[in-house]
């Protein structure tokens, strides 16, 4: 696996079509929103799902951030996302990029303590590439409820990591 290139897979295949941006202003810049899949609205994001800052911090309602600072952040929170799931799923490091950019895109939009809870990350471990790929398809809800972009989006992070 190559960890730049699962990453830059990840990026152009699954987080920007699936992630979108909230709202832009003329100028190319990202404005917070709430979650549209939250009940609470919760978590504030801006631009491509970002929670919070460089430095930890949440984001919040007002918030606004250029193109570039939203790319420089998304960067460094990717390799945070990226660090995290070598860690937990080791067996991907010898597998193809494709597999560690789904599961990173997964990781990404669920969050790191989910994968580790998560079946999926058993078979992962185990090798067992079937059924993993049938796993992701089980993340489709917010709040109990069937969200028609996430059975898209788990069904496009499926797809990749049998390719």
């Amino acid at each position: 696996m190559d960890l730049e290139a699962s990453k830059k897979l990840c990026i152009e295949r699954l987080l920007i079509p699936f992630e979108g941006t909230g709202p832009t202003l003329p100028n190319g810049s990202f404005k917070a929103y709430k979650d549209p899949g939250s009940p609470s609205g919760l978590p504030i994001t801006i631009a491509w799902g970002l929670t919070y800052d460089d430095k930890g911090n949440s984001i919040k309602l007002g918030d606004v951030w250029s193109y570039e600072k939203a790319v420089r952040v998304k960067a460094i929170v990717l390799d945070q996302f990226a660090w995290k799931v070598i860690e937990l799923c080791p067996t991907l490091i010898d597998e193809k990029d494709n597999k560690f950019a789904a599961v990173l895109s997964f990781a990404y939009n669920v969050g790191t303590r989910n994968l580790e809870n998560s079946t999926l990350r058993k078979k992962i471990l185990a090798k067992d590439w079937i059924g993993a790929s049938q796993e992701f398809k089980k993340w489709n809800k917010a709040s109990g409820k069937v969200m028609n972009g996430l059975t898209r989006r788990r069904e496009a992070e499926a797809k990749l990591f049998l390719e």
